[in-house]
């Protein structure tokens, strides 16, 4: 998450010393890695706005459960 907030916490701090209002742009953006187990994980991708969606497999035609 602070990977992509980076910017715009620079941002803000160069406005809050020059006595600018501040930047709430950031929408919260977040991917991780979660282990699964034997050797796999998952990525997970999501922000303040969209619940994380089921990920597919290259190749595959969709998420199988």
């Amino acid at each position: 998450m602070t990977h992509f907030e980076g910017e715009v916490l620079v941002e803000n701090v160069h406005r809050f010393l020059r006595g600018e209002p501040l930047d709430a742009s950031y929408d919260g953006h977040v991917n991780c890695f979660i282990e699964t187990g034997f050797h796999k994980a998952m990525l997970i991708d999501f922000n303040y706005d969209m619940e994380p969606l089921r990920a597919t497999t290259p190749g595959t035609s969709g998420y199988r459960s």
